[in-house]
C-alpha cells in the first residue's frame, strides 16, 4: 500500500468540508423555517387573544344588550296583550249599556 500524498489528503478534507458546509446550510434553512413557524404561532396567538378580548369587550356586552332589549319587548307585548284582552269585556259593557239605554228610552216612549 502506498501512503496517501498530501494532495489526496487535501482533496478528502476539502470534500468533507463541502459536506459539512452543506449540512450547515441545511441546518440554517431549518432554523429559518423554525423562526417562520414561531412567527406564525405568535401571530396566531395574538389573533386568538384579540378574539378573546373582542368576545369579552364587544360580543358579550352586545348579546347582553340584545337580551335585555328582547326582555323589554316581551314585557311590552305582554302588557299590550293584557290591554287587548280587556277589549271584549269593554265591548260587551258598551253593548249592554247601549241596550239598556234603548230599552230605557223605548220604555219612556211607550209611557
Amino acid at each position: 500500500m502506498s501512503e496517501p500524498n498530501m494532495q489526496d489528503i487535501m482533496d478528502v478534507l476539502v470534500g468533507m468540508h463541502q459536506r459539512f458546509d452543506s449540512i450547515d446550510q441545511r441546518f440554517d434553512k431549518q432554523d429559518e423555517r423554525f423562526d417562520n413557524i414561531d412567527e406564525r404561532l405568535n401571530s396566531i396567538e395574538n389573533d386568538v387573544l384579540a378574539v378573546k378580548l373582542d368576545n369579552e369587550n364587544v360580543i358579550k356586552p352586545a348579546i347582553q344588550t340584545i337580551a335585555e332589549n328582547q326582555t323589554l319587548q316581551i314585557k311590552k307585548l305582554e302588557d299590550m296583550q293584557k290591554a287587548v284582552e280587556v277589549i271584549p269585556d269593554l265591548e260587551m259593557r258598551v253593548d249592554n249599556l247601549e241596550k239598556a239605554y234603548r230599552e230605557d228610552h223605548s220604555f219612556k216612549a211607550v209611557k
